[in-house]
This record gives C-alpha cells, structure tokens and sequence, in this order.
C-alpha cells in the first residue's frame, strides 16, 4: 500500500473573467509509497505552474524532486483555500493513476481538474468520482466519497499527515 493525494486549490483565480471561474483556482495530485522510497514518488500537475528541474512535458515529476512540502506552498501563494486530501491505494491502482496521467499529458490551458479528474476517477478508493472541469466540484466529489484517510490545509497539518504510522 501507498497513498495517494489529491490537491485542490479554491482560491479565487484573479483572472479578469473571476465572475465565471470563482474559487476555481487549480488541482493536482501526488503518490508518495509506504517506504516514503523518493525514487518512488510522483507528482502531477497539470496546467500548472509549479516548476521544477525536472517536470516533465507532460507536467509529471518522478522521483526524489517530488517535494509535497515545497508543492503546497506553491499553492498556497494563492491564498489559504487549499486542501490536501489523502487516500489508501495499493500499487496497482497507483500504476493505474500514473499510466492515465502519462496518457494525459499536461493538460493544455485551465485543464488541471479535467486531467487530474480523468487520472483518478473510478480507480480504487476513487470509485465515484466523475471527470470535471471544476476544482470545487472536484474536491466536493472527493469529500464526499468519505474515503479520504485525512486531510491537510497547511505545511504543518501536512507534514502530519504525510508521517507514516
């Protein structure tokens, strides 16, 4: 078993047309292995803007690069409306998130949660969540699965829950 964790950021956008957008600001999501094994972890973010030396075209990070830590704070640039939610999954739905993200690829302008949502839906502790184009809807769906393990919305709170029993 591993965990996977899936980010939503519902900060306004700031964007000129903010009336259409609201608190639709990004998603994202990363796998960090039960070994906490850096090779193993991997981060998603897709039309996003957190840069690293070695995202991928494809807005995927692999291995010891991968830093939830410095991947939060970039979303909390934002503003404070970012949360963290971590779910159970074993390495072969893992597999299964990080194939459909490859197949994915970046997600071209503002396509973050259609991307990330399409990665996830109807994979393990997923099962139920539908494709969207929304953050709000997006976390919404995830909270309302009830199969998130526990949630963070600041460094703090993270670094608890990414602490392995």
């Amino acid at each position: 078993m591993a965990d996977t964790y899936v980010m939503s950021n519902t900060n306004p956008t700031g964007w000129p047309i903010q009336a259409l957008l609201s608190n639709n600001m990004h998603s994202g999501l990363f796998i960090i292995p039960d070994n906490d094994d850096p090779e193993g972890r991997f981060l998603y973010d897709p039309s996003g803007s957190y840069m690293s030396r070695e995202m991928g075209s494809g807005r995927a990070l692999y291995g010891p690069e991968v830093s939830p830590e410095d991947y939060l704070q970039n979303q909390l640039r934002d503003g404070p409306n970012v949360t963290v939610r971590k779910f159970a999954t074993t390495p072969e739905e893992e597999a299964e998130i990080i194939r459909r993200a490859d197949e994915i690829g970046g997600g071209g302008l503002a396509g973050c949660t259609t991307s990330v949502s399409e990665a996830v839906s109807g994979v393990g502790p997923f099962r139920g969540v539908e494709k969207t184009d929304w953050p709000v809807v997006l976390d919404r769906q995830l909270r309302g699965l009830n199969r998130h393990m526990d949630e963070a919305a600041d460094l703090e709170s993270l670094r608890r829950v990414l602490r392995k029993p």
